[in-house]
């Protein structure tokens, strides 16, 4: 199934990347206007999801979550890893970028785009 990025809500962009780039469980009821994360220590509560589609720190957190997903010391990377690092750079995944490349590159990310390639790096189709 394709998703229509534009047709979804800001609080449903964001809960897709609760559930499919953390593995949190949302609690699907209208609450003052938006969705709720149950809580992960704290059983029967909720939380507010955080709005990584326009936050850069939240959206920060999206892409430690991936980066996290890379084993240093073996130098493994699993496919979510580079799924995402392809879809953010546009590289084949064997190009070396000068510093410049990268920095140039890294400039035209928005909270949105990192959050995307994220979810399109875990499975989802989404059309923009």
């Amino acid at each position: 199934m394709k998703l229509k990025w534009s047709d979804l809500e800001p609080h449903e962009q964001n809960a897709l990347i609760a559930e499919h780039v953390f593995g949190r469980t949302i609690y699907r009821h209208n609450t003052w206007g938006r969705w709720l994360l149950y809580h992960e220590t704290k059983p029967g509560l909720t939380e507010a999801i955080p709005d990584y589609t326009h936050n850069w720190n939240e959206a920060w957190t999206v892409l430690q979550a991936i980066a996290a997903r890379f084993n240093e010391q073996a130098k493994i990377m699993d496919e979510v890893f580079y799924d995402f690092r392809h879809l953010l750079l546009n590289d084949s995944g064997d190009e070396i970028w000068t510093a410049t490349e990268l920095l140039l590159d890294m400039a035209k990310w928005t909270p949105e785009t990192l959050c995307i390639a994220a979810l399109r790096a875990s499975g989802l189709e989404i059309e923009e």
